[in-house]
């Protein structure tokens, strides 16, 4: 995520894949585990300024917002997004952004639908959805 080129990749491809769409998991995860990986070395600044130089924030709080209104996305798919979406949130001018987006009360809104839905597997519970997304709000 140090290469802007990389960062803008990524984010692209997770953005602009359907929130309902499997394969929109792998960028899911590669953001999650880069994040990870610079955090672990100090560098998660690179990480965020890589990625508003990769896209403009009121894109990546749109897209993320239309994300969350989808009604098809899988629990496991809805906990990934979230994941990912906390690395942001720990950023002080995207934490910014995504509150003035509203964008927790479109995520408890989505985690409240798919909580009500019947589970569409099994061994993922909506315990794991609700724990990651109180994590979220705090």
């Amino acid at each position: 995520m140090q290469n802007e080129k990389t960062a803008k990749i990524i984010l692209t491809c997770w953005l602009n894949t359907s929130p309902d769409c499997p394969s929109r998991m792998a960028p899911t995860k590669a953001i999650m585990s880069m994040y990870r990986q610079l955090q672990d070395d100090s560098n998660d600044v690179l990480f965020f300024e890589s990625s508003l130089k990769a896209f403009k924030v009121t894109t990546f709080v749109s897209q993320i917002n239309f994300g969350l209104k989808n009604k098809k996305m899988s629990a496991e798919q809805m906990c990934l997004e979230i994941s990912a979406l906390s690395n942001f949130a720990r950023h002080k001018y995207y934490q910014t952004q995504l509150l003035e987006a509203h964008i927790p009360k479109q995520m408890m809104a989505s985690v409240r639908r798919q909580v009500l839905r019947p589970e569409d597997d099994p061994k993922f519970s909506a315990s794991d959805l609700l724990l990651e997304a109180g994590v979220f709000v705090q």
